[in-house]
């Protein structure tokens, strides 16, 4: 399936367009608007893609090139009747598009969570189908929508922005046959240059279908305030179902900011997840050392990594840079981490109090810090699906045994000086959410079609 982009507007309301020189390389999150789609569309294979251009052309043929270090290959198509509206320029496609039953086509100024793509592709409606939300409660600036109304079917009923009944929003997102063709011709015989003129003769012959975006996020971004909205929601997608209790409600309050800072820069995933090692391997170090005040810093340096740990993936989403080696990298090292810390605290504990004892609980403690990863890591390669801790672990999350959750208890071991106690916890909580995995698994796997799809 090919794939078109409609990138030929002004913008004139975004005033970051000012210093871009064409709306769609606005910034957002250190990535431009339209990077931003065409990685959304090389993510879930859809490699040859149409730009459609209008103002600002040459500027952004040089800063996108042919499309080669975003995965894709571009075919640019100037459209001289650009300002007649965004039907004229899709219609300027007409000819490249030729032999495709059906293409995906993007607004260039609309920012959404690339797992939208996906589940549009994976739709088996033989209709047009169009990307909504219907999430329209909450909606800023409802006014400048283009609004939906859907029969019990999921047709369109009606479209357009004067609609006071509605029950969704156009998302800006299609996927679209070579009816809309004609429908464009149509549109343009009555004065209407717009793509939502030719969706609405589509319409009324029943040839329309939606898809919702469900819980996903979106963002028009016509003026500076959508592109801070967009800013906000692409930050809030950061969050994940499977973040553990200490993640959810400590970590990602502020892992989000600092990376909301880093992402404008050219920091990798990879160093961040060296720079969380290096501070559990200080942590490691400081409560070897076994002072008051050493064994304090290192209770506060665990959980900075336990912060920190989260910052390399959520670079990697915003700016579309995860690889398979980058998670592995991620995982070896957080078990470097967390053995350099345990071992620390074991002989913090042994020089104060020498017995056979530290031996016992470190080695539980070690052996069941490792299989809260193993865990989950057998449970995928047998079947086939991601074990999700946040939705799986069911009362098991509240042992805190998940990486997050043990240097949280590491860090309250560090300032209250309690180390050998927080290690003798460890060495039970962990043991017993492993068991209970173990347990869970056999239940799982009675209902396993029902579980989250593998590659998301």
């Amino acid at each position: 399936m090919k794939g078109v982009i409609l990138a030929a507007g002004y913008g004139s309301r975004l005033t970051s367009t000012l210093k871009s020189g064409q709306k769609s390389l606005v910034k957002l999150a250190g990535l431009s608007l339209i990077e931003r789609v065409l990685l959304a569309f090389s993510r879930y294979s859809i490699n040859d893609v149409i730009v459609i251009l209008g103002y600002g052309d040459q500027i952004l043929r040089d800063k996108i090139g042919d499309g080669k270090k975003y995965g894709v290959t571009i075919t640019y198509i100037k459209c001289a009747d650009w300002k007649n509206g965004n039907g004229s320029s899709l219609f300027s496609a007409k000819e490249a598009l030729i032999g495709e039953a059906r293409f995906m086509l993007s607004m260039a100024d609309t920012w959404f969570e690339p797992e939208i793509i996906h589940q549009m592709m994976s739709n088996t409606s033989e209709a047009n189908i169009l990307c909504v939300d219907k999430k329209i409660g909450g909606m800023q600036n409802v006014d400048e929508a283009t609004k939906v109304k859907l029969k019990s079917s999921g047709l369109i009923r009606e479209i357009g922005k004067g609609l006071t009944d509605f029950d969704a929003a156009d998302c800006g997102i299609f996927i679209l046959s070579q009816d809309v063709f004609g429908a464009l011709n149509k549109s343009f015989s009555k004065g209407d240059y717009s793509l939502t003129g030719a969706i609405q003769h589509l319409v009324k012959s029943g040839r329309v279908a939606t898809h919702d975006i469900g819980a996903y996020f979106w963002q028009d971004i016509d003026t500076e305030n959508d592109l801070r909205e967009a800013n906000n929601k692409l930050m809030s997608s950061l969050r994940k179902e499977g973040d553990g209790l200490i993640s959810k409600h400590l970590n990602r309050h502020l892992s989000i900011p600092i990376t909301k800072k880093l992402v404008n820069y050219g920091i990798t995933p990879n160093q961040v997840t060296v720079a969380s090692f290096l501070l559990s391997l200080l942590a490691g170090i400081l409560f070897g050392l076994g002072t008051t005040i050493t064994i304090l810093l290192a209770g506060v340096i665990s959980q900075l990594s336990s912060i920190i740990d989260g910052v390399d993936g959520e670079i990697a989403r915003l700016k579309f840079t995860s690889t398979k080696f980058g998670s592995y990298f991620d995982s070896i090292l957080d078990r470097y981490g967390d053995t350099a810390i345990i071992l620390g605290m074991a002989y913090s504990s042994f020089i104060s109090f020498p017995d056979i004892s530290i031996v016992i609980v470190t080695s539980l403690a070690l052996v069941g810090s490792a299989m809260s990863m193993m865990s989950k890591d057998a449970f995928f390669k047998t079947f086939g699906v991601r074990y999700n801790a946040g939705r799986m672990d069911g009362y098991g999350k509240y042992l805190l045994a998940n990486r997050d959750g043990r240097l949280f208890l590491i860090f309250l071991g560090g300032i209250t000086g309690q180390v050998f106690l927080v290690l003798g916890i460890m060495a039970i909580t962990t043991n017993l959410l492993a068991i209970y995995r173990l347990v869970n698994a056999r239940k799982l796997a009675k209902s396993i079609h029902t579980l989250e799809d593998p590659n998301n």
